[in-house]
């Protein structure tokens, strides 16, 4: 405990120094922001859609709960004021801080090396992108955290399932993390599932394998089950995830699209007014809005692709590299301190890899479980790419769940260095 206390706190510390980046007094709060507020006003869960001379605050589910409740939080708390924001601000900085437990945990499952544990730590403490996250008022510190803890709890299941222990609080602990997952992120319903089953395929002939992986699915469901009843009582149809798919296809698939989030001229890729005249020609917009959009975003999409096979074939190569390149039309990613570190990141991702193959390490079941699990994550959200658009924010997240490797990549860098420096400071000693 006590060598975990000191990362905790620094990373906690480094964090709160986040504070200038944030914009305090006047923080974008995104979707999430305009959601949180019209609960605060009295609406309910909804969104404020204003258009020329249209403005209407409708029933929503444009963005999945979890960040919303975090700012709606604040809000209610201490008001859409400068002391709302400044508590948004700190459960960023504590939920992103979690994270650094749920790493340890997760290097303690996979290596036996008490000093690779400690150095693994404090790198997770330290790792400059999973801090600054904290400042962005999004979803990236809850998201990096739930994804540590939901990789803790898959190995902690996997291991106690193998190893014939109970695996009761494990697979609790997985289906939970894995339901607030679905509240931050659409896209993970399936990541989950194919969690699930890559679980279930490699314990199969495992006694409890079974009621494991039912246990997780029914904490997962019971997790995720408010926000889809909500849906099906507000918009009388199954909706466990959110509203704005077909716009997201359409920001990738589309005249402006680029294969990333901006546009070729620096802009952010967004719907034209003409789309107004097309799905409410008399300027009057009913609860169905969010689905008529939906609608008319994903047959534009489809109809885009269908006419611009090739230019599709080009832009989805060209998100491959956004993804695992740098996003050369993004801002964000523009940085040369960013593209330094995610270089630095990716180099040590590779060394990680090639280390584990080439040691006994990858031979262990946990191990290897642990590596078929981060490369599933990793070849899935790289589809989702494909199929939407590059983000920075996907590749920090990437980062989180193939953070191990990283850790196994540096370490190897570290020990080579002093290694060598040691080698030279023998052979100056014999010299002199």
């Amino acid at each position: 405990m006590r060598e975990l206390l000191w990362p905790l706190l620094v990373t906690f510390v480094a964090r709160i120094a986040m504070v200038p980046f944030a914009h305090l007094d006047n923080p974008h709060l995104w979707e999430y922001g305009d959601i949180a507020r019209q609960m605060l006003h009295g609406y309910g869960y909804a969104f404020h859609w204003s258009y020329r001379t249209i403005s209407i605050i409708i029933p929503s589910a444009w963005m999945p709960p979890g960040q919303v409740f975090i700012q709606y939080l604040g809000l209610k708390l201490l008001g859409d004021n400068l002391s709302g924001y400044i508590f948004i601000f700190l459960e960023d900085v504590v939920i992103g801080s979690l994270v650094v437990i749920a790493m340890r945990e997760i290097l303690q499952e996979i290596f036996s090396d008490r000093r690779l544990i400690r150095f693994g730590t404090w790198l997770a403490a330290l790792y400059p992108s999973f801090i600054f996250a904290a400042s962005t008022f999004g979803i990236g510190s809850a998201v990096l955290t739930i994804d540590a803890f939901f990789l803790w709890a898959l190995l902690a299941t996997f291991r106690a399932v193998y190893d014939q222990r109970k695996a009761i609080g494990p697979a609790i602990g997985l289906g939970v993390s894995a339901g607030l997952l679905t509240q931050f992120r659409s896209e993970s319903y399936l990541l989950i599932a194919l969690t699930f089953i890559l679980l279930a395929w490699q314990l199969w002939k495992k006694p409890d394998a079974v009621r494991a992986v039912a246990i997780a699915v029914a904490a997962c469901a019971i997790v995720a089950a408010p926000w889809i009843v909500r849906n099906a009582v507000v918009f009388h149809r199954f909706l466990p995830t959110s509203t704005s798919g077909g716009f997201n296809f359409w920001r990738g698939h589309s005249p402006e699209a680029t294969g990333s989030s901006w546009d070729a001229d620096g802009g952010v890729v967004w719907t034209p007014g003409e789309m107004w005249d097309s799905i409410e020609p008399l300027a009057v917009p009913d609860t169905n809005i969010e689905f008529t959009m939906g609608r008319y975003h994903l047959q534009d999409a489809k109809a885009w692709i269908a006419a611009h096979p090739l230019l599709e074939l080009e832009r989805t190569l060209k998100k491959f590299v956004l993804l695992w390149g740098v996003d050369w039309y993004n801002p964000e990613a523009q940085s040369p301190i960013y593209i330094l570190l995610y270089t630095l990141t990716l180099l040590c991702f590779v060394l990680g890899i090639i280390r584990a193959r080439r040691t006994k390490i990858a031979a262990r079941p946990v191990v290897r479980f642990a590596l078929q699990a981060i490369a599933l994550w990793c070849v899935f959200y790289t589809a989702i790419v494909l199929l939407f658009f590059s983000l920075p924010r996907l590749q920090i997240l990437m980062i989180g769940f193939y953070f191990p490797l990283v850790v196994y990549g540096a370490d190897e860098i570290v020990r080579k260095f002093w290694r060598n420096r040691k080698r030279s400071n023998s052979v100056i000693s014999n010299h002199s």
